[in-house]
């Protein structure tokens, strides 16, 4: 009896050995399972920065000189210089024009000048929201008209100068060339042009000596 006794209490201590692992494991907490890798949803996907634009932004632009307003094709207008009187220009080009000057002469009196001249207008030099400054240079020619009973002697002496006053039996002209060169406010608001000028020249006929013309005045765009 004491033998079998023995021997079961051998056997139940085996079994319990034998189960102890087991129940251990059991007891221990379950770990979770990695994450199941897969495509990112649209709310985790990064924000794509946008590429910097290709050039400046319109409020980083660097100012630039202001274009030459657009005054028109015909200007008119009154000179104040030598000659005294009317003044007219006509546009050809955006930098090319005509311009014609008509008035008196106060240095050989009882004279009317005409003048007709090409000019150029190379660039401007300054420009803002209000006016833009430029500046011309160009060729032309001049031509005095003394009419029948001037007291400008054209035969014999100059009454200006030496006091002696005879009478021309025909009228006489004094043809000659100049070379202009003058700056423009052209006003951007509405179509008005300052300018002052200086003209040198030659006279051709009836003697050769120097031409001095200019002046400055105001033309009307229409």
């Amino acid at each position: 009896m004491t033998r079998r006794t023995a021997a079961l209490s051998v056997l139940a201590s085996l079994l319990l050995c034998a189960t102890a692992p087991s129940r251990a494991s059991a007891q221990e907490p379950a770990t979770p399972p990695p994450p199941v890798a897969g495509p990112i949803t649209n709310d985790q996907e990064p924000t794509t920065p946008l590429p910097p634009p290709s050039g400046p932004t319109t409020n980083d632009q660097e100012p630039t000189t202001p274009s030459t307003p657009d005054l028109g094709t015909f200007g008119i207008g009154l000179l104040l210089g030598q000659p005294i009187g009317a003044t007219a220009k006509v546009f050809l080009a955006p930098a090319h024009a005509l311009q014609f000057g008509l008035g008196y002469d106060l240095v050989m009196l009882d004279a009317a000048i005409v003048t007709v001249d090409y000019v150029w207008h190379p660039t401007s030099i300054f420009g803002n929201s209000v006016f833009e400054l430029t500046w011309h240079v160009g060729i032309g020619g001049s031509l005095g008209v003394w009419p029948v009973g001037s007291d400008y002697d054209c035969r014999d002496a100059d009454p200006v100068l030496e006091g002696v006053q005879a009478q021309c039996r025909t009228a006489w002209v004094q043809p000659g060339v100049r070379v202009p060169l003058g700056l423009e406010m052209i006003f951007r608001d509405f179509p008005l042009e300052l300018f002052v000028e200086f003209a040198p020249g030659v006279i051709a006929y009836p003697m050769v000596e120097f031409l001095g013309q200019g002046g400055f005045g105001a033309r009307w765009y229409l």
